[in-house]
């Protein structure tokens, strides 16, 4: 994953420039191979950016990139999934899909959630894309009113447009909430259970395990995907359903 993180690495820093300090002083770290020394700037960069209002998925491949080549695969999952559900590119969100999976792999885990059909389709189906084919359904309807002649085809066409858009926010409604285990070396304790005396740990999980959520009681929080257990919720960082434009 570090290897492929900073292939592409080059092209997000080329299309991102910032005169901010930290932000140059983590990219000459980064491009010196000194990961270490570069995490702690963009993670104060990334806050003040966020604190503005300001959504970077250059920053989090960049951190993605980093975490990776020191094999701290919990934020690098995280970072990376997060920049991928930030762009509307399906170059990098097919590269960042397999990138995951191949940690995933990595890490030991069988019928990795990054594999499957609903993660996939969700993170394609953005709503960046879907509103767009609904904006589109919607100017040609309007333009069947000026164009009389190809009043059908267009009004056809917006019809379509429109139940494309309608079928893909039904399906994403459909999804699980999805999440990353950050929990360092030791992992996160799946638990039969989520508390009691009857509770047994089944298993660690490790850190940079990606997950579906289902119900959570008190500081637990139930997976069913790729296994089935209890997780404590301080162990999990939650990935947005939506991808932005």
């Amino acid at each position: 994953m570090a290897k492929l993180c900073l292939g592409i690495f080059i092209l997000c820093s080329l299309g991102f420039a910032d005169s901010d300090p930290h932000w140059e002083s983590a990219l000459k770290f980064l491009q010196e191979n000194k990961p270490t020394e570069a995490i702690p700037l963009l993670e104060t960069w990334l806050k003040e950016a966020e604190a503005k209002g300001t959504r970077s998925p250059e920053a989090h491949h960049n951190l993605a990139t980093a975490y990776a080549q020191t094999e701290n695969w919990g934020p690098a999952v995280l970072h990376l999934a997060t920049s991928a559900s930030l762009r509307n590119n399906p170059l990098y969100l097919g590269e960042a899909l397999r990138t995951i999976t191949r940690v995933q792999n990595r890490l030991m885990i069988q019928d990795a959630v990054s594999a499957r059909w609903g993660y996939r389709l969700g993170m394609f189906l953005g709503r960046g894309l879907l509103l767009s084919l609904a904006l589109g359904g919607f100017w040609l309807f309007l333009f069947g009113f000026l164009l009389r002649p190809a009043r059908r085809l267009m009004w056809s066409g917006a019809m379509g447009l429109a139940l494309l858009a309608g079928a893909g926010f039904g399906v994403r409604a459909s999804l699980p909430t999805y999440a990353v285990v950050v929990a360092g070396e030791s992992g996160a304790p799946l638990l039969t259970e989520p508390g009691g005396s009857n509770a047994k740990k089944l298993v660690d999980v490790p850190s940079g395990t990606l997950v579906a959520l289902g119900a959570s009681e008190g500081e637990q929080v139930a997976i069913y995907q790729p296994f089935a257990g209890w997780i404590p919720l301080s162990k999990l960082v939650t990935l947005t359903k939506q991808i932005e434009f």
